[in-house]
């Protein structure tokens, strides 16, 4: 794996941009702003890309960037990779579609934990052009 760094991340980009998955993590640019906070490093196979950051001195990973028909060969190299570098095996970045495809594909040999303060949060463009409704109420005052 090579550390990710301004000067290669667009080895990485198209990889991201093609099969990437709809979440925070997978974009460039978070993956930059964040990187000297969680060091992240990847390596590009044939069929698909590999990422992994480190968080409290452990790595974990982020969900393969991968067509649906080479997922599988990813996790399995994923897997692979991990047992070789006594890597723990931790998906994080985990869509719900993401979620769906390794349910089909690892059936019982999978386990899912929720993180509630991990998740992303969405806000709706119209409220916030308008900052309309009691939700806004903090930030039409300027105290949020």
């Amino acid at each position: 794996m090579q550390a990710l760094t301004i000067h290669n991340y667009k080895q990485l980009q198209p990889w991201i941009q093609t099969y990437g998955w709809q979440e925070y993590n997978s974009n460039i640019v978070t993956m930059l702003m964040w990187n000297k906070t969680y060091p992240m490093y990847f390596k590009i196979y044939d069929h698909f890309a590999l990422v992994c950051f480190e968080y409290n001195n452990e790595k974990h990973w982020l969900m393969p960037y991968s067509k649906k028909e080479y997922l599988k060969e990813a996790l399995d190299t994923l897997l692979a990779y991990s047992n070789e570098h006594n890597i723990p095996c931790m998906l994080h970045g985990v869509t719900k579609e993401a979620k769906r495809q390794l349910e089909l594909l690892f059936k019982d040999e999978i386990y899912f934990e929720h993180h509630e303060r991990a998740g992303d949060y969405v806000y709706d463009r119209f409220q916030q052009q308008s900052l309309s409704g009691k939700k806004m109420q903090k930030r039409r005052l300027g105290r949020g």
